[in-house]
This record gives C-alpha cells, sequence and structure tokens, in this order.
C-alpha cells in the first residue's frame, strides 16, 4: 500500500502537496462563503472559478515547456512562493474591509497564473521519482493529501470563520484571518519543496523552439487514441460531475441551513468519501483493469450525484456526498495515473500542460448548471448534471474503446521515441488486438534509483 514512501523525495512531495492541499481546501471554502455572502449569486460564484481556472487555457503549455526544459525543484519553489504572496495580499485585503467582487476576479486570475506555469512540473516530477511501476500507487497516495484536506480543511475553515468572527459570519474580518492561515499553509509548503534532493532535471538533449515543442506535443496527443481520449474523459464528465462541488453554497442556502458550519460538514462528507477512495486504489496497488476500472466509477459517481440531488435531509446529504467523492477520487487519480504512463518521458511535461490547459475549459461545465439552479432550483440543477456525467462518460466508452482496453498501463503498447511520435504515430489498433498497456522506456530510472538511495 506504500510503495512509493520508499522514496525520501516523494515523502516530501507528499508532505508538501498536504499543506498546499489544506490550503487549496480552506481557500474554497473561504473564497466561496465570502463571494456568495457578498454578490448572493450562483453565475457570481462560477464567475470566480473562470478567473481561476482561464488561465490555463493559455499559459499551461509554456508551463509544460518549462517543465520539459528546465529543473522541476526551482520551478516548484518559485510558484509556491508567489502564489504564498499573492494570499498574503488577499489576506490583507479583505481583513481591512476593502474587499470586493472584483477582487476574487483578480486574485483568481493570479493565483489561476501561478498555478498553470506550475503544474506541470508537479505533476511530472512524482514518476520521475517512483518510476512507472509505483506511479499508480504514488498518484493515489498523492491524492489522498488532497481528499484528506477535502475531510478536515471545510471544517475547519468554516469553524474558523464563526470563531474569528465572533459569530457575526457576515464580518470580512473572519474570512480575512482564515486566508493569513491559508497563506501559512502556503509557505509550510515552500518549506518542504525546499528540503527535496531530487531537482527533476530535464530528460531531453535539445531544445527545438518554443511553438515547435508545443505543437509536437499537440501532433503526439493528436495521434494517440489513448491519450486523446483520456483527456477527453479528464474533461467532460469531470467537469458536470464537479459542477456540484462549486454550487455547494447555493444548496446550502436553499435547501439546508445556511450555516457555514454545515457548508463545511457537506464538503467534508465528500472529503471522507474520496480519502476511502484513494486509500482503497492504494491498498490495491497495481490494477490490472484500470480502463475498465476508469469508467465503472465514472459510472458510480453518475449514481451517486443523482442521489444527491433527491436528498433532504444533512444527514442523507453527508452520505451521499461520501459516495461521490468515492467515485470522483478513483475516477481522477486514475486518468492521471494513465495519462502520465501512456506517455514518453521526456514529453510528459508538454503533454500534461495539454491535460491542465483542457482542464481550464471545465468552467463551461459550471456555467450551464450554474443557470439551471438559478432559472429552476437547485436541485434540478444536481439532477441534470449526474445525468451529464452519465451520458458523456457513456458516449467516450463508445467513441475510445481502446481506453477501457488498458490494464496495467506500463507493460505493453510501446511507445516510439518522442522525436519520431510526431511523424509515426498511429491510433493504437484495436479488433483481436491485445488489450493496450503502456511502456515507458524513456523514464529515468537511475534517478529513480538514487532517490531509493537516499531515503
Amino acid at each position: 500500500m506504500l510503495n512509493a514512501f520508499e522514496y525520501r523525495d516523494f515523502r516530501l512531495i507528499w508532505i508538501s502537496s498536504m499543506a498546499a492541499s489544506f490550503g487549496m481546501q480552506m481557500q474554497i471554502v473561504a473564497r466561496g462563503w465570502l463571494t456568495y455572502d457578498i454578490t448572493g449569486s450562483a453565475l457570481a460564484l462560477s464567475g470566480v472559478m473562470i478567473a481561476f481556472m482561464a488561465p490555463s487555457m493559455v499559459i499551461s503549455p509554456i508551463g509544460g515547456v518549462i517543465a520539459d526544459r528546465f529543473d522541476k525543484k526551482p520551478v516548484m519553489i518559485a510558484s509556491q512562493t508567489l502564489n504564498a504572496i499573492a494570499t498574503g495580499i488577499f489576506a490583507c485585503i479583505i481583513f481591512f474591509g476593502w474587499v470586493n467582487y472584483w477582487h476574487f476576479i483578480y486574485f483568481g486570475l493570479i493565483n489561476g497564473t501561478v498555478l498553470a506555469l506550475s503544474m506541470p512540473a508537479r505533476s511530472t516530477i512524482v514518476p520521475e521519482i517512483v518510476g512507472p511501476k509505483n506511479l499508480t500507487n504514488a498518484m493515489m497516495l498523492t491524492s489522498s493529501t488532497y481528499n484528506a484536506a477535502r475531510i478536515l480543511g471545510p471544517t475547519i475553515a468554516g469553524l474558523l470563520i464563526g470563531w474569528f468572527a465572533a459569530g457575526d459570519t457576515t464580518s470580512t474580518t473572519g474570512v480575512g484571518l482564515v486566508f493569513f492561515c491559508i497563506t501559512g499553509l502556503y509557505l509550510g509548503s515552500v518549506v518542504w519543496t525546499i528540503l527535496l534532493d531530487f531537482r527533476g532535471e530535464p530528460q531531453r538533449q535539445h531544445n527545438p523552439p518554443v511553438w515547435d515543442d508545443i505543437v509536437e506535443a499537440i501532433q503526439f496527443t493528436w495521434h494517440d487514441k489513448v491519450v486523446k481520449g483520456l483527456i477527453w474523459i479528464g474533461l467532460v464528465p469531470m467537469s458536470f460531475g464537479f459542477a456540484p462541488t462549486f454550487l455547494m453554497p447555493v444548496y446550502n442556502a436553499e435547501l439546508l441551513s445556511n450555516r457555514p458550519e454545515d457548508y463545511g460538514f457537506l464538503l467534508t462528507g465528500m472529503g471522507v468519501g474520496a480519502l476511502s477512495g484513494s486509500l482503497i486504489f492504494a491498498q490495491a496497488g497495481d490494477l490490472r483493469r484500470k480502463g475498465r476500472t476508469l469508467f465503472i466509477s465514472s459510472y458510480f459517481w453518475c449514481a451517486a450525484l443523482v442521489g444527491f440531488s433527491l436528498c433532504t435531509t444533512m444527514f442523507s446529504a453527508v452520505i451521499a456526498l461520501f459516495f461521490v467523492g468515492l467515485a470522483y477520487s478513483a475516477m481522477g487519480s486514475l486518468n492521471m495515473s494513465m495519462l502520465q504512463l501512456a506517455v514518453p518521458a521526456e514529453m510528459r511535461g508538454r503533454v500534461m500542460s495539454i491535460w491542465w490547459t483542457v482542464h481550464g475549459l471545465m468552467p463551461l461545465g459550471i456555467i450551464p448548471i450554474a443557470w439551471i439552479a438559478e432559472a429552476f432550483s437547485i436541485r434540478t440543477a444536481m439532477l441534470v448534471s449526474a445525468l451529464l456525467v452519465g451520458g458523456t462518460s457513456l458516449l467516450f466508452r463508445f467513441m475510445y474503446p481502446e481506453v477501457a482496453k488498458v490494464r496495467s498501463g506500463h507493460t505493453d503498447h510501446p511507445i516510439p521515441p518522442a522525436e519520431t511520435t510526431v511523424t509515426t504515430a498511429a491510433p493504437p489498433s484495436s479488433g483481436t488486438s491485445p488489450a493496450p498497456e503502456f511502456t515507458n522506456g524513456s523514464d529515468n530510472t537511475a534517478s529513480v534509483q538514487a532517490s531509493r538511495n537516499s531515503s
């Protein structure tokens, strides 16, 4: 279950991710609560999320080139430091009562830009540390940091808002103090990253023009049906599936108590399920039917969201959200690990940047769900979201059957070197051919062994 923890640098990355994840989850709650308190609009919540996600559409490809050309450790340190500084400034604005809706937009753009530049480096350093066979285990354990934060982060944020504001939950003082706490967590993440021995050196021998680098990655993604299918699956069903999370303040206000503590409990229920999913799949280790399990998880996510849309009490909503979290945790982690295993190491940063670029389109799935919430009801919006998750997952199952056939993901289906992929790569064959699995002979095995030896 804990194979990836044998590597010292993975343990440090894991702790750093834990601190950053707690900060992010607390920020989601504090930002969402204050935004809805100021505007009273579900669409306004969507606008804040769009501001945060939009930079991924433009900046992520540059981040991918950076990840493939430069040492990943200093890139991560610089970006996390900038994120902490920006959050600290925003905390001051909120604390002193100067905040308005546009501040959420401005700082969302800043934080989103920093994230877009850094995430390709952060997401691709893990397979270089642990190697392909331990990657699924590492991704599940990394996901557990995020999911553990989902359990405690929302509850802590909700309680702190009420405590710091002495019960006056409309006060910006309480939210401002929570943002100062978030800044501290981001700074802690920087410290743990500094302690890494592994620098994530580039695995390329030459650096063509930036635009050629980006085009090469796009062409590789387009020609490989498994990679293209995973990117589409990571965008469309998951966009509709995550919409209820961002509209949770509306659900809490219209159907429940409208208390910050209860809002935190709802997200905590989802976090408990997500953490459970991460630990279950981490225990399972190197799954032999990753593709099939990916689609089963999406159908289960759809069913759980249907149940959530029909809930009438806090208790039933928390139970339903437990299963929502369980399903999306499995689907998200499998999608990410399968994609990384399908890509040569020297191109991994750029292909992952395409994933993050497409990920920036996720707010497009939130907008129609938010409109339905305002035009009809939040319950109707949740039900439509669930049906779209299941429907689009079924559609991609038929469009990309190669994805469902993927087994372990690192022993078959040889991938040509990145330099030849653009001109020679062809869609994986289907029919009677063996179920595709991936190999990544380009992985830096020397670096992996060195990392293990340093533990």
